[in-house]
């Protein structure tokens, strides 16, 4: 993962939980770090990955609403710890963005949404 300026890096914790969890009727608890996801770069490279604490889980896949063409096509790596998508970061949007994860050791599907802020810098003139 690249540190640089357009480089977005997020992580990625979740856990089964007994009950009172934000996701996966309530046995499931997700966080992303930083929270929300806030892209504020044009061209920018969005890279979600499932923290050390984490290690029973793989990210299957990135879903998005975005209507406005910023979301290009998601990249999950082999290894499934992983997923990066450009966004143009062209105009303000707030979308929707839901990774697909399955935890290996039950099989089920989590769903886990972070808030994902577009908001791009202001047109300079001349540029």
């Amino acid at each position: 993962m690249s540190d640089s300026p357009k480089s977005v890096p997020v992580s990625l914790t979740v856990a089964r939980v007994p009950e009172g969890g934000n996701a996966g009727r309530e046995r499931y608890f997700f966080v992303f770090e930083p929270h929300p996801v806030l892209v504020r770069q044009r061209d920018a490279r969005l890279t979600f990955s499932l923290s050390s604490e984490s290690p029973n889980y793989v990210i299957e896949d990135l879903v998005t609403s975005d209507a406005r063409d910023q979301f290009g096509v998601p990249e999950v790596a082999p290894s499934g710890r992983e997923v990066s998508v450009d966004v143009r970061n062209s105009v303000t949007y707030l979308v929707q963005v839901a990774l697909l994860l399955r935890d290996k050791e039950t099989g089920d599907t989590v769903v886990c949404d972070p808030q994902v802020v577009c908001r791009p810098p202001p047109h300079t003139a001349g540029g």
